[in-house]
């Protein structure tokens, strides 16, 4: 039985929030604008792994792991504009590295 205190539950559900409310502003932000490119997952994924939470992982394997679902969550949502902002991103997933739930929130977001 796995018991989880309640500021736990309240991170969890913070997350919870935050990726949904992104998730819904991908379909307005990404219609806009036609979807997002390469060039776009590229200069994110840049961005997320020369973060100083990813820059401070002892996995190089980890970190470019977390950085590319960053990145692939930062283009699915639209990400910069109206979608997920790269701080909730970078939360959202570091929360959910920490507490074990990162095959959880891939298979949420369809990133397999």
């Amino acid at each position: 039985e796995q018991g989880f205190s309640r500021d736990e539950l309240k991170e969890k559900g913070r997350h919870n929030r935050a990726m949904e409310g992104a998730y819904e502003a991908r379909t307005a932000a990404v219609g806009a604008g036609g979807g997002m490119k390469q060039a776009d997952y590229d200069r994110a994924f840049k961005a997320f792994r020369e973060d100083r939470a990813l820059m401070n992982l002892d996995d190089e394997a980890t970190a470019k792991d977390l950085a590319d679902i960053m990145a692939r969550l930062y283009q699915q949502t639209g990400g910069g504009r109206e979608g997920a902002s790269d701080n909730a991103i970078l939360k959202a997933v570091m929360a959910a590295h920490a507490d074990g739930s990162l095959d959880e929130l891939r298979e949420q977001y369809g990133l397999q």
